[in-house]
């Protein structure tokens, strides 16, 4: 089965932005590589290792990655940063459950500070 794609592949040579991010007890280097018209195109997320992060270590570490991955892959296909933020996982007081989440929110919210 051929699948059609839509995809809209990054340049080769683009601008990266990293940013540092803290959510429950950890902290996330998250590089953002845009289009040349500014558009986030993909999204790196890394755990910071330090002697005082989870030892959940390599299963978290591949976690993040992996969604870094499907994330950027939503956004050269189209999908809005807003359609991803009404889907991701949140608590009751409709903040996210996960680092993805937090990213997707920073990114909305053109926060892109380091912490």
């Amino acid at each position: 089965m051929t699948e059609k794609s839509n995809r809209e592949i990054l340049p080769n040579r683009r601008f990266s932005e990293s940013i540092t991010i803290s959510f429950q007890g950890e902290r996330y280097n998250v590089t953002v590589g845009k289009y040349s018209d500014d558009r986030i195109g993909e999204v790196f997320i890394d755990r910071v290792i330090s002697k005082s992060s989870s030892k959940i270590g390599i299963l978290l570490d591949g976690v993040c990655r992996d969604s870094a991955i499907l994330l950027s892959l939503a956004i050269q296909h189209g999908t809005s940063l807003d359609t991803l933020r009404s889907a991701i996982t949140r608590d009751e007081a409709g903040d996210p459950s996960t680092i993805v989440g937090v990213i997707i929110d920073r990114l909305l919210q053109n926060n892109l500070t380091i912490d």
